[in-house]
């Protein structure tokens, strides 16, 4: 008899030990749920602070865009580039025949003499890159700019040499960076802000080159 109530003593005691055990770490869970919904409240705070900023701000540059925006942008990016890479193809086959009958071989002085040149239809581009070099309408978010001179030489460009400029329509919508190349078919991108350079600039002067 005395066995059995020893055992059954023995038996309440691991119980008990077993109830705190599981209470304790209950308890402890419930310290770290807690202690992750602070955190969670914080992070909450934070975003909606972001968001009233991102609202509020009247600063015209580009502030980071959603992802489908920046989707979008190096999609824009990867098509101006693409275009650029086309123009440098069409000169080399402009420059193989005296389109302007002036008794000498020569590049395209016009983005849209790519496309037509003195009535001429050429289709070397494609009317909307062609629209795009004369500021009709943008090609996939970019304008194309034709340089006349050079930054670096100072010397009047297209008859020996040409370059060009991949700039977008809506800065920090349409695209952010600023894409230019020259004859040698070396490509280069800056963030200008939007703004596109007057003359062909000096690619040493913070231009990242394009691989």
């Amino acid at each position: 008899m005395k066995t059995l109530v020893c055992c059954m003593l023995c038996f309440s005691l691991i119980g008990c030990q077993e109830d705190a055990a599981q209470a304790e770490r209950i308890s402890a869970l419930e310290r770290e749920v807690a202690t992750v919904q602070k955190e969670v409240a914080m992070l909450r705070t934070k975003v909606v602070e972001i968001q009233k900023a991102q609202r509020t701000t009247t600063n015209a540059k580009w502030s980071p865009a959603p992802a489908l925006r920046r989707s979008q942008i190096s999609s824009n990016e990867i098509s101006a580039v693409a275009s650029l890479v086309v123009m440098l193809a069409a000169q080399a086959t402009f420059h193989k025949t005296d389109y302007y009958n002036e008794g000498k071989l020569q590049y395209a002085r016009a983005i849209q003499d790519l496309y037509r040149c003195r009535g001429r239809l050429l289709r070397l581009i494609t009317e909307e890159v062609a629209r795009a070099g004369s500021a009709q309408s943008p090609a996939k978010g970019y304008f194309f700019v034709q340089f006349d001179r050079s930054a670096t030489t100072g010397q009047y460009m297209n008859e020996i040499e040409f370059g060009y400029a991949a700039v977008p329509a809506k800065y920090g919508v349409s695209g952010v960076n600023t894409f230019i190349m020259d004859t040698g078919g070396s490509i280069y991108q800056k963030d200008t802000g939007g703004a596109s350079p007057r003359v062909y600039p000096d690619p040493q002067n913070g231009w990242i080159h394009v691989d």
